[in-house]
């Protein structure tokens, strides 16, 4: 909510009527924390085509090829018509996690024209090898790394919500999240917690093989986070911080009934498509793709069908979204937590039962349970005010850190 620059004028542009007139206001600059330094133009075709995209989303008159695009004030609406515009431009399957890895022109001219140049060996194809999940949200210099399990599944777009979580923590912290297994279309979602968590683990220590480890994770995710520290914990290792985001502990009869309460909603989607009178074109072809569509689904849910399908169209990575999203309330509905012998910290948003949520935790964690409420609701805390939220995670993660020191 910070804005990401300021101008001074002399006066404000009003209407007839003396009201502002926001058409006359003109264009803000982007202002670099070094004020004597010019920024460096586009030097090469590839640069000066995403520096077109770069202006005409981000709304500045002026940019440079280093400057970064979270700092500019870029957001998760933003990255993902930025990620589709730069597909359609250089006719690439760019993965919106490359973003994050490349957050300035000159980094992803490099990846463009490396990717260009390796076409023919690698193919079209330039999501990330199946099964891979672990992605570099910030890359910060400071060790050690905090390890974010997403709620929902983390889909790209979700990702770059707590991209902007990871900035107001501090930009030398860094921070990694996980993709949910199923999201490209090639593998399959995970059938259990604890696997999932295995998976995960695996990732985690090929990049960091020892502890101390800092896990945290939001909603749905952060039973798996939990389940990550616990084997952890199992195999000898050290966990010096765990941190749980708006993390309920749900009986099986819940994940059950939202389990077919999401599966009604998008059937019902569906048949709105269908009957849609302004469907056009190959109406027939529309019409079974919708019926099989979920029926696919459905078969996939049960262990029946597994359509192996690259996600080359929104609608494809809409359907896998969906089929993930869908797959964590199966295995949660079967997940038991162990014991965990460590401290937890909880942080919620206002609307949390917070008597409930310690009783449903307390009988799992043998350690301390801390309990910090911060600003706005379960759908505002990290979206709209993630920066009272990340001070919070970062003072705490601070904390833990010096600890172990």
């Amino acid at each position: 909510m910070i804005p990401a620059s300021f101008m001074t004028l002399e006066f404000l542009p009003l209407t007839s009527r003396g009201k502002l007139d926001r058409s006359s206001l003109p264009i803000p600059s982007w202002k670099r924390c070094d004020l004597f330094a010019e920024p460096i133009v586009p030097r090469t075709l590839t640069e000066k085509r995403l520096a077109a995209i770069w202006l005409h989303l981000l709304k500045y008159n002026k940019l440079g090829v280093h400057d970064n695009y979270f700092d500019m004030g870029g957001d998760s609406l933003l990255g993902a018509k930025l990620v589709t515009d730069i597909r359609t431009e250089f006719k690439v399957d760019i993965p919106l996690q490359r973003l994050f890895e490349s957050p300035t022109i000159a980094e992803m001219a490099t990846w463009l024209e490396k990717v260009t140049m390796d076409r023919d060996t690698m193919g079209q194809r330039l999501a990330g090898s199946p099964g891979h999940s672990l992605v570099e949200i910030q890359k910060g210099h400071i060790a050690p790394a905090l390890f974010f399990v997403p709620g929902g599944g983390g889909g790209d777009s979700t990702l770059l919500v707590y991209a902007r979580l990871a900035r107001q923590m501090g930009s030398d912290i860094p921070f990694y999240g996980f993709l949910a297994c199923g999201l490209d279309g090639v593998s399959h979602p995970h059938t259990s917690v604890k696997k999932m968590a295995m998976a995960y683990i695996d990732e985690i220590q090929a990049l960091q093989p020892s502890g101390p480890y800092f896990l945290a994770g939001e909603c749905v995710g952060g039973v798996v986070a939990f389940e990550i520290a616990r084997q952890l914990q199992m195999a000898g290792q050290h966990v010096a911080f765990l941190v749980l985001l708006d993390t309920y502990y749900r009986s099986s009869r819940f994940y059950i009934a939202t389990f077919f309460k999401e599966l009604s909603s998008q059937l019902k989607n569906c048949w709105k498509k269908i009957v849609n009178p302004e469907t056009e074109g190959s109406r027939m072809v529309r019409i079974l793709h919708q019926i099989l569509c979920p029926v696919i689904f459905l078969g996939d849910e049960i262990g029946l069908v597994w359509p192996n399908r690259h996600p080359d169209s929104p609608e494809a990575r809409q359907w896998y979204k969906n089929r993930v999203e869908l797959s964590y309330h199966r295995v949660l509905q079967r997940y038991r937590p162990g014991k965990y012998a460590g401290n937890v910290m909880f942080l919620v948003s206002n609307n949390t039962d917070l008597e409930k949520m310690e009783t449903d935790w307390r009988s799992f964690i043998s350690g301390n349970i801390e309990i910090i409420v911060t600003t706005g609701t379960h759908t505002e805390y990290i979206r709209d005010h993630s920066q009272t939220t990340g001070r919070i995670l970062r003072d705490c993660f601070e904390q833990a850190r010096q600890d172990v020191q």
